[in-house]
């Protein structure tokens, strides 16, 4: 993936203040490297990028609305999995735990597509001087 492709990606999902505190300067860095890239600088813009889309999803305490969200749908895959599970099923740790965490998957999934703010339009000087 180019770095303006990513670039792009970021505009589009961040604010601007995220964008241009965090994943600005990864990006450029990225494409600074863009002669002999390693996986490190690959490893090193996908943080930073997770890092602002956390930032903004847990500013002005929107990540317990968030929670609420995720949790609904969770609630209703685990209780028709409970409720339809196979009579021979041996539910260990292990099973609940990767049962856990795809029902936790499965459920974030639509709640970040649809709960994602919009992103403010952008202001021109003129409009900032009046």
């Amino acid at each position: 993936m180019t770095a303006s492709r990513l670039t792009a990606i970021a505009r589009r999902f961040l604010s601007d203040r995220t964008f241009t505190l965090i994943a600005a300067p990864a990006l450029a860095d990225f494409e600074f490297n863009a002669i002999d890239r390693h996986v490190g600088d690959y490893v090193g813009v996908a943080r930073a990028l997770a890092g602002a889309a956390w930032e903004d999803a847990t500013a002005d305490s929107a990540a317990l609305t968030f929670l609420a969200l995720t949790m609904i749908p969770a609630t209703y895959y685990m209780f028709f999995f409970l409720m339809w599970a196979p009579a021979g099923l041996r539910v260990t740790t292990q099973t609940l735990a990767v049962l856990g965490a795809a029902v936790l998957l499965v459920s974030i999934v639509p709640v970040a597509f649809c709960y994602w703010p919009e992103k403010a339009p952008e202001q021109s000087a003129d409009t900032e001087q009046s």
